[in-house]
């Protein structure tokens, strides 16, 4: 239950910088970034370094689904951003 409420923290950082800032394909930089970090602190022995790789890879997966969230679901949103349309509701 630890691991998850650690693995949390990285994956609300990385929800929350990609929310507030327009990051685009960067978020996939930032991913690969931190996936690689995560993957390279896991290696090592050391508990504690543990700690920081889930961290790391909760960021990597919240920068993924950042990206994908952006990319496939408010993409077509954005285009029609600042048009107008006039609908008739019955």
């Amino acid at each position: 239950m630890r691991w998850l409420v650690i693995f949390t923290v990285g994956f609300v950082v990385a929800c929350v910088v990609g929310a507030y800032f327009t990051l685009g394909n960067w978020l996939l930089l930032l991913f690969g970034i931190c996936l690689a970090a995560g993957i390279l602190l896991y290696i090592c022995k050391h508990q504690s370094l543990h700690i920081v790789a889930a961290v790391m890879i909760g960021c990597a997966i919240g920068f993924l689904w950042n990206w994908g969230y952006q990319h496939f679901y408010l993409q077509d949103a954005l285009a029609l951003d600042g048009q107008e349309a006039r609908i008739a509701v019955t």
